[in-house]
């Protein structure tokens, strides 16, 4: 089989494309586009490691490297854990896309698909590649949807401080929450105002002071408003038995109650 250097470059820069947003998905990863772009170019470029050669544990230890970098470049470096899981999951999809190639290609024996050297090559139309990818993207983001599912069955306990003085809060997560601010970015997770009265900043309800206050635009299915924010001191999730820091703001309604034995909302993306 004839390897023309141009479409293996061209195909993984693709592909790697295609990994990186399934990586973005799967653990809710906030990105820049121009950083997955840049990520992806540097993936397809690494492809040509092929000409390296090697034996099979050389040639895993560079895709790992090589993995790490594209990683790196695509969503930064925020602690090892994440890193690592992030790396480790593009590097599975990856093999996992090289092995489906190869099992392809053995089993139609038509010289159209193939692996080399631990990257997928073939001789495919745009569209069939479209629609691969768009069937695996989805069966992802399915994925996550059912884990969040599940995540959502289960209360969490948040631990809020601020101003000297902290609250216990039974938050119940909910996927349906995506509010952030706009400007910084922060997902914001919704207390009722009863519940955080010893914590609020003096200004909260004051409009002729906002020092510190973000007012955040919301719409649902019912209506829409101005929800007042602010950036607590420390906020600390205890869930499955384990405690993590959350960085994040704290939106006030004055509902007394989202449903029964809930205090606030948070979005399950933050407990990952």
């Amino acid at each position: 089989m004839v390897i023309y250097i141009d479409v293996l470059i061209i195909l993984n820069i693709y592909i790697t494309y295609f990994i990186l947003r399934c990586c973005s998905r799967f653990f809710h990863e906030e990105y820049k586009l121009s950083r997955l772009i840049l990520g992806s170019l540097f993936g397809g470029i690494s492809s040509l490691s092929v000409l390296l050669g090697g034996n099979l544990f050389i040639v895993i230890a560079v895709r790992l490297l090589l993995v790490g970098v594209t990683v790196f470049i695509a969503f930064g470096f925020k602690n090892v854990i994440s890193f690592i899981e992030r790396a480790v999951f593009c590097f599975a999809v990856s093999m996992l896309i090289c092995g489906g190639a190869e099992a392809i290609g053995e089993s139609l024996d038509t010289g159209f698909i193939s692996s080399v050297g631990g990257y997928p090559y073939m001789n495919i139309s745009v569209i069939v590649l479209l629609i691969s990818t768009i069937i695996i993207y989805c069966l992802i983001c399915l994925l996550r949807r059912l884990i969040d599912k599940g995540n959502a069955e289960k209360s969490v306990c948040l631990i809020i401080e601020n101003g000297g003085s902290s609250v216990k809060l039974n938050a119940f997560p909910d996927s349906g929450n995506n509010l952030v601010d706009f400007l910084t970015g922060m997902p914001v997770i919704i207390c009722s105002s009863d519940k955080v009265k010893e914590i609020l900043p003096d200004n909260i309800f004051l409009d002729t002071s906002l020092t510190g206050i973000r007012l955040i635009p919301w719409h649902s299915v019912s209506g829409g408003g101005i929800i007042r924010a602010f950036k607590p001191r420390r906020i600390t999730a205890v869930y499955n038995g384990e405690e993590k820091n959350l960085t994040a703001l704290i939106g006030i309604t004055e509902k007394e109650s989202f449903k029964e034995e809930t205090d606030a909302i948070i979005n399950p993306k933050l407990l990952i």
